[in-house]
């Protein structure tokens, strides 16, 4: 789904099987829309060099939720947690 924030209007809503990646339909999501975007926000599972190169070749600069552990397989269990900044961090510093 995308939505116009500054005027709190949804512009466009896809619809596809679960088992496929929001972050493989983005890009063809964004190229069906009705309006020219300038500047897009999404969240981490969108910060992946396809769609940074996709958003590029667009003319949008998109801007991704910072993901500190890069490795989606590590879990909390396998991190340290930070108590003073609440944040976890791999061991593997990646």
């Amino acid at each position: 789904m995308t939505v116009d924030t500054s005027h709190g209007i949804i512009t466009g809503v896809d619809c596809y099987p679960a088992n496929q990646r929001e972050s493989d339909i983005i890009l063809t999501h964004l190229k069906g829309q009705p309006c020219e975007y300038q500047e897009i926000g999404l969240d981490g599972g969108y910060d992946i060099g396809a769609v940074h190169r996709g958003l590029e070749l667009l003319g949008i600069n998109g801007y991704t939720a910072i993901r500190e552990c890069q490795n989606n397989a590590i879990k909390k269990a396998s991190a340290t947690m930070r108590k003073k900044t609440i944040l976890y961090v791999c061991r593997e510093n990646i």
